[in-house]
């Protein structure tokens, strides 16, 4: 399985955080759906920035403003062969304000 992962938020996202991003998400599609991993699965890891979080907040969820995380299945009931399971959306601004409030770094 492969997690691609992207930063759309202008925020540069060091290797390490990357890596335990894609080794985190490995972990949970093992967990919750171990028969949907092959070899040409793929996950998208996308960190984003509040504009465009709010923007698909507003457009799948219904709710106004910027959220923390967003997913969305892709190719359910499509078989086995699909290769994409999923979108995740991470609010790269968002982060380092928790992680701020929290006392630790981002």
């Amino acid at each position: 399985m492969k997690i691609l992962f992207t930063s759309q938020s202008g925020i540069r996202v060091p290797t390490p955080p990357a890596r335990r991003l894609k080794d985190l998400a490995m972990r949970v599609v093992a967990y919750v759906r171990p028969s949907c991993i092959t070899p040409s699965s793929i996950i998208s890891v996308v960190c984003t920035n509040d504009a465009e979080m709010a923007r698909l907040n507003t457009a799948w969820k219904k709710r106004e403003g910027p959220t923390d995380v967003l997913s969305f299945p892709l190719g359910e009931g499509q078989g086995p062969a699909t290769a994409c399971l999923g979108e995740i959306f991470i609010n790269g601004h968002m982060v380092i304000r928790r992680a701020k409030d929290a006392g630790v770094s981002a």
